[in-house]
Formats: C-alpha cells, structure tokens, sequence
C-alpha cells in the first residue's frame, strides 16, 4: 500500500507537542548543568505540560476534520465506520502499553489495584485515577472522540432530512463548550482546593481546547480559501499574538489560579494560532523553502511527530523502568546529562519501534476491511459533479 502524503508542518507540530512533553518528565538535574543550560531546559520543563494542550487543539481538528470531509464526500456521517477506525489507530498500542506495564509492576513488586486497571482499561482514568500518569489525556481525546462523532453524526443526519445548510451550528456550539470550560473551571477553583486530579484532568474542564479545533476544522473545510487568505495577510499579527498567549506556560506552573482557569483557555487559542501559521507556511511557502522540509534535520523532526502517540505512550515507561536499569548498568555514576540523552533516545527510539510493531500491521488490516472515504465511491451531488471537499492530506493525518 502506498504511504500517504503527509504536511510535513503539522508533523513538527506534533514533534514541538510530544517533545515538550519529554522535557516536562525528564528526570530532575541536580544543578550539574553549566548555567546556560540551565537557562534552556528550566523554561522547558516549566511549559512542557502545554504540550498536551497543544495536542488537544491538533486533535480537535484532525478528528474532526474526517468527519467533516467524509460528509463533504458522501452526504452522510457513518459514526460506527468512524469510531471503529479510531479504536483501531488507538487501542493497539495503549492496550499493549497496559499490558507491559502491569506486567513489568508485578515484577518489581508494586501493588495494582482493580480501580486503577478498570480506569485504564475504560478511559476514565481522568475522572477515577489510573496508574500511569500521562493516560489522563487519553481519556480526554476517547470522550471528545465519542461527543464529537455523535454531535457531528446528528447535525449531518438532521440536514439531510430538513435540506438545510450543514452544521451550520457547530461555530455558537463550540463557542459554547469553550464559555462552558472555562465557567466550570473558575467555578472549581473558587469552591475547592487545588489538586491535579480534580481542576486539570476532567474532560469537562479540558474539552475546550478540543473544541477549538473542531471550530477550526469547520472553518478549514468549508471556509478554507476566506480563512487561509486572512490567515496570511495577519501572519506577523498571528503570531505575536500566538506567542503572548503561551508564554505564560514558560513562567507559571499550571496549579497557579490564572493558568487553570483563563490560562488554559489562552494556551487553545495560541495552539490554534500556531496550528494555522503551520497551514499556511503549508500552502504558501515558496518551492525553494519547501525542499528544507526534506533535509535530514527535517525530515527525522517529521518522523518524530508522525510518531508522537506512540512517543507519548512510551516515554513514561523509559522515564521509570528505562532509567532505571541504564542506572543499574551504570552502578549509578552516569552523569545527569547522559541519563538525559538515554532518556530522549529510549522514549523517541521505542514510540517508534513499537508503533511499527504494534500500530502499523493493525491499520494495514483496518484499512483492508474498513477503508478509508478515499477508497470508497464519491457521493455525486446533484449537477453531477463529484462534491468539493477540503484539503484531503491534511485530514488524513488523524486516520
């Protein structure tokens, strides 16, 4: 089967997300860095946890863009087809990561509760605490998936009986999510104390930033050329603007009350900034700037983000067990920066492996027996013509 194109800037995108993920969990240095070290990696490790919301916002217009574009294609929305491939690009690896991980834990000796397995195994780890602690946002991306198929399945569905224009609503709905987030989380903040588990990681306190994508997507797949085109007139403005947004993340922890509260609003916004910066460097940048993208530097940046999950996943078993027996090789006098660089290459080095072992022959049998729209017939509107849809390569990226 051939590859499918790929932007190769939404694939950095996902690289910047992932890669400051690694430096939120890397292991603490103990002062042995010179200063001009220090100075670089304390500002990443601060914002690293945005890197998570900058997935959010990815998510959210990717996903969500399939659907958009299979409606464009077809007239309809197939949610049971479209939630059977995200299982299938989803659970492979997740439920082998459970698997290895409670199996390595018994080995070592530490306890696993049945609470904890059910809320891996469920995706409501978020909500009941599981026992790794980076799946939280697995749970969030599952009930966007579920929330987002049967909002955008029923909006189709409901246009296609009554012949009005679709989803016309899904802008005020998201808008409304968002006002919504950013209500129950001052709310929060106001009537209890801080903790992780109850003001960062419920889906009904994050969800905005998936909701921002969603609006994004729409605008792309139905408004694109009005959007693309203010998009590049605005570029210096965009991204000033992008930047004051997250720069906060780089100073303030999110149990500080302004970032889980407008903070995580403001870190949407700049995400989808970006996001649309990278769009637009996608489809104006000249034919000499866009051969850079093929440059080794390049191209193993790109090869890291379209291997983001499978990065995501594992970092936190190289962080833990990785470290662990590189330290125990090492009699424990390995240098803070060497443990660093073991940690970069274990996390980067196994998401790879193990989304070639485990993801791919998965979606090489998905696409087999549940394909793509591209390999289904086109839905032929009533002049005769094939339907317009948006840029097919970008959405293809979430498949």
């Amino acid at each position: 089967m051939a590859a499918q194109k790929r932007i190769a800037t939404l694939d950095w995108l996902r690289a910047v997300a992932v890669g400051l993920v690694l430096f939120r969990h890397m292991p603490y240095w103990d002062g042995g860095f010179p200063d001009f070290m220090n100075v670089l990696l304390k500002p990443l490790h601060q914002a690293g946890w945005a890197g998570v919301d900058l997935f959010f916002v990815l998510s959210g217009f990717l996903v969500s863009g399939l659907l958009f574009r299979e409606y464009q294609k077809r007239k309809q929305v197939r949610i049971g087809r479209f939630l059977t491939r995200r299982g299938l690009k989803i659970y492979p690896q997740f439920y082998a990561l459970i698997i290895v991980s409670c199996v390595v834990e018994l080995m070592l000796g530490n306890e696993l509760t049945w609470k904890q397995m059910a809320a891996e195994l469920l995706f409501i780890q978020n909500y009941a605490g599981g026992y790794l602690g980076h799946t939280w946002s697995l749970g969030v991306e599952e009930h966007f998936y579920i929330g987002v198929a049967l909002a955008i399945g029923w909006l189709g569905l409901r246009s296609k009986r009554n012949g009005g224009q679709p989803f016309k609503g899904v802008i005020s709905g998201c808008l409304l999510v968002m006002g919504t987030c950013l209500a129950l989380r001052c709310f929060t903040a106001w009537s209890s104390t801080f903790t992780h588990h109850t003001h960062v990681t419920p889906t009904h306190l994050r969800i905005d930033s998936l909701a921002f994508g969603v609006l994004l997507s729409y605008l792309y797949a139905f408004k694109k050329t009005q959007m693309m085109r203010w998009v590049h007139r605005q570029r210096p403005m965009m991204l000033a603007t992008a930047i004051a947004m997250v720069s906060p993340a780089f100073f303030l922890g999110y149990e500080t009350l302004y970032m889980h509260t407008v903070g995580f609003t403001l870190l949407a916004l700049g995400s989808g900034g970006f996001l649309l910066l990278m769009l637009d460097m996608s489809d104006n940048a000249p034919a000499q700037s866009k051969k850079t993208r093929f440059t080794p530097v390049m191209k193993g940046i790109a090869i890291i983000g379209a291997n983001s999950y499978g990065i995501y996943l594992w970092h936190y078993p190289m962080l833990h067990w990785g470290l662990q027996f590189s330290r125990t090789v090492g009699k424990n006098v390995l240098p803070y920066h060497v443990e660093l660089v073991i940690y970069f290459v274990m996390s980067i080095a196994s998401g790879i492996l193990i989304t070639r072992l485990v993801e791919k022959p998965v979606l090489m049998w998905r696409d087999r027996y549940f394909p793509s729209n591209d390999k289904l017939p086109t839905q032929i509107d009533q002049a005769g013509a094939p339907l317009q849809t948006g840029n097919a390569e970008t959405f293809k990226q979430a498949a």
